[in-house]
């Protein structure tokens, strides 16, 4: 379970996505283990507002409460 999410993991994700010659991409958050970054996502959900460039949505995998989806 995940206890924080580094923007600058995602960012290296990114980075290698984009190397691939990936227009979009996809990362799966895993569990949230820390209440406040769970409760932070869930309010990007609701009001829509960007997490580190990128739209937060409630995950469709039962391994995962969020994905967040990047335009690259």
């Amino acid at each position: 379970m995940s206890a924080n999410l580094d923007p600058g993991d995602i960012n290296k994700l990114k980075d290698v996505f984009k190397a691939r010659g990936a227009s979009k991409a996809e990362i799966d958050t895993g569990f949230i283990a820390n209440e406040k970054l769970d409760t932070f996502l869930r309010r990007r959900v609701q009001d829509g507002k960007p997490f580190n460039g990128g739209t937060v949505r409630n995950s469709t995998s039962k391994d995962s409460d969020f994905t967040i989806d990047f335009n690259l």
